[in-house]
Formats: structure tokens, C-alpha cells, sequence
């Protein structure tokens, strides 16, 4: 890797855009381990709930279907807790996405639950199965903020 070749500047000098730079590769490998977005499923193609979201920020609406029906038909099969409940959340993040954008993509909204409340339950039903993360919190407190949503209507 090229960016390897340059270490020797840090016993020179320091150079900001290249720490920069480390910081940001270490930033991305760290959140692509954590949410196992390079899952290989033994057919040789990566595949990972995570890159579903970067492809609704890119317009790849077909290509991010794909993704979460190939780690929702895996969660299925694992009925792993953690798989299902990162991939509920990754979908209630695109959803948020496509609703912020006034984007209707009836493929994606195919894959989750219409209601909001069930959608939100459903993830948190698998996500208290596991040691408390940052998800799980951000999950409860939308919980929260929809059924005070209900009960003022």
C-alpha cells in the first residue's frame, strides 16, 4: 500500500494531511469490522448490510435492496440477534434517509415493517438480546419519541 511507504515522516515530521489520511482509513476498517460490513458468504462476493446504506446515499436504490434482502434472508437462517438487529437498524437509518429525501423506493420499503412503532420494536427486541450498544439507545429513545407521538394523537 502506498500510504505505507511514507511512515518514515513520522520520525521527520509531522504531516497533518497524511495523519489525516491513517485516521480516516483506521475510522472506516474500524466501522466496517463493527457492523461485519465485508461479509463473506463463501460464494466469493461481499456483501454487508452497512454498504446498503452508502448505496441509497449514492442513488443505488436496486443495488441496496439487494443487499439488505441477501442479510435479511442470512439473518433468517442465523437467527443471529446481532445480525438481525444491525440489519433493522441499518434499514430504520435508510428509511430515515429516503423519508428526509421525500424518496418513495417501494423495493426497500418492501423489506420492513410499514409501521414505524413495529419497525423500531422489532430491532430492539433483537438488540436487548446483546450488551448494550449506541444502537440500542438511539433505537429506544425513537421508541420513546413515537409512542408520545401516538399518545398526543
Amino acid at each position: 500500500m502506498i500510504l505505507f511507504d511514507q511512515c518514515d515522516c513520522f520520525f521527520v515530521g509531522v504531516d497533518l494531511d497524511l495523519i489525516s489520511g491513517f485516521y480516516c482509513i483506521v475510522k472506516f476498517v474500524l466501522h466496517v469490522v463493527d457492523h461485519r460490513d465485508l461479509h463473506d458468504d463463501g460464494r466469493g462476493d461481499e456483501h454487508g448490510v452497512g454498504l446498503a446504506l452508502f448505496d441509497v446515499e449514492d442513488g443505488q436504490y436496486v443495488s441496496a435492496a439487494a443487499r439488505l434482502s441477501k442479510a435479511l434472508d442470512v439473518g433468517r437462517k442465523m437467527g443471529s440477534p446481532w445480525w438481525n438487529g444491525i440489519t433493522l437498524y441499518i434499514t430504520w437509518k435508510i428509511r430515515l434517509l429516503l423519508e428526509k429525501q421525500a424518496i418513495n423506493v417501494p423495493e426497500l420499503s418492501a423489506l420492513w415493517p410499514q409501521d414505524k412503532r413495529k419497525h423500531c420494536t422489532e430491532c430492539l427486541d433483537c438488540l436487548h438480546r446483546l450488551e448494550p450498544r449506541t444502537e440500542t439507545a438511539e433505537m429506544e429513545q425513537t421508541l420513546e419519541a413515537l409512542n408520545a407521538e401516538k399518545a398526543e394523537s
